[in-house]
């Protein structure tokens, strides 16, 4: 039995230990009993500062606890993540996205292997960035999925490190606001401050507050490092085995698109983006002038198309086109959007050739149609 196949069951196991040796620290530092005040929280009926209910702090604990558990359950389990990535791991050149799956070229065998993945990668956009390597690794060995390595990047630890920070910062607030509705309410002899929580702290760990944050920020930045140089060691190695066969397939691209003034494409899959517009809103005062009173952002969504060429180079090629925003935007997505049944398929019920054209910055564009 692996801990693959009890984490769950066990999460769930460490989440009730942990939530209650919480509860007993948290008791030390304010010397009361903070069950008994959660269960008397739940109760009550009495409201603090400009009316805010007692019984809200509680509710806030349970609420941001599973928060703060989940963070830092994702940054203890970072070095198994980095071990399964280095032993479970696949590398090639992209393709396309086909659904759930990732289309990669493997030039060890000169073709597509399509690869189950949770967030697949797509198209290039250009056709100087045809054929990208990318790395994929198994988050756990009998997964059918694969993942990327986004989770290595410094966005992602980021996004970890503030999640655990406003996760650890809301239970504390929730149970200190409780703890001081509980002792002024049942009129305890204890005085309760931040300060001397802060003291509290240091006389039961021996630490400083200051000290052990200090501690826990510096194995964050070693895990970080240590994530970075694993996904840096295997792209470069991927980089390297597949560098020649990158340049010589992009090179034959470029070399065939270079004076050709159409080129024969069929669409075969449909994915939207999201798009936002903001816009500015104003009225004009008496001397005629726009004043501004702010704005607002309007959400949209943009279909992308993703199309596979079969003539620029041994192997298809693929791009993905967007109808750029001009006067024939809205004809061009109606004809490629007439493929498809609805709006919904992104596999599309027609796949006659079209004809594209090459814009100066290496995209593409429907070439129009004069009849």
């Amino acid at each position: 039995m692996t801990y693959y196949t009890i984490r769950w069951p066990l999460l769930l196991i460490l989440s009730v230990i942990g939530g209650y040796f919480l509860a007993n620290f948290f008791s030390k530092l304010t010397n009361i009993n903070i069950l008994s005040a959660i269960a008397w929280g739940f109760k009550s009926k009495v409201s603090i500062g400009k009316g805010f209910p007692v019984r809200l702090f509680p509710f806030m604990a349970f609420l941001f606890y599973p928060i703060l558990f989940i963070g830092l359950t994702s940054y203890l389990e970072t070095p198994l993540q980095i071990f399964q990535m280095k032993n479970h791991h696949v590398g090639g050149l992209i393709g396309y996205r086909d659904g759930m799956k990732a289309q990669v070229y493997d030039p060890s065998i000169g073709s597509y292997i399509e690869y189950e993945h949770l967030n697949p990668p797509f198209a290039a956009n250009k056709f100087t960035e045809v054929f990208k390597v990318v790395l994929f690794y198994k988050y756990r060995p009998s997964s059918k999925y694969y993942k990327d390595t986004s989770l290595f990047s410094l966005t992602s630890q980021v996004l970890t490190l503030i999640v655990i920070a406003v996760g650890l910062l809301m239970v504390y607030i929730s149970l200190y606001g409780l703890a001081e509705a509980y002792i002024g309410e049942n009129n305890l002899q204890i005085k309760l401050s931040h300060h001397s929580i802060v003291q509290k702290f240091h006389e039961i760990t021996g630490m400083p507050v200051l000290k052990v944050m200090v501690i826990a920020l510096s194995i964050y930045v070693f895990l970080l490092i240590a994530g970075a140089i694993s996904v840096k060691i295997l792209r470069n190695y991927y980089t390297g085995l597949y560098i020649s066969q990158q340049q010589e397939l992009r090179t034959k691209v470029l070399n065939n698109i270079l004076n050709t003034e159409t080129l024969k494409g069929t669409v075969i899959r449909r994915h939207y983006e999201q798009k936002s517009k903001f816009h500015r809103e104003g009225f004009r005062d008496n001397t005629g002038h726009l004043v501004n009173r702010g704005g607002k952002t309007t959400y949209y969504e943009l279909p992308v198309f993703t199309v596979e060429f079969k003539n620029l180079a041994p192997i298809p090629v693929y791009l993905n086109v967007t109808t750029r925003p001009s006067n024939n935007a809205r004809e061009d997505d109606e004809r490629m959007s007439g493929l498809f049944r609805d709006r919904w398929d992104i596999i599309p019920s027609e796949m006659p050739q079209l004809d594209f054209t090459v814009n100066p910055d290496y995209t593409i564009s429907l070439k129009r149609n004069n009849n």
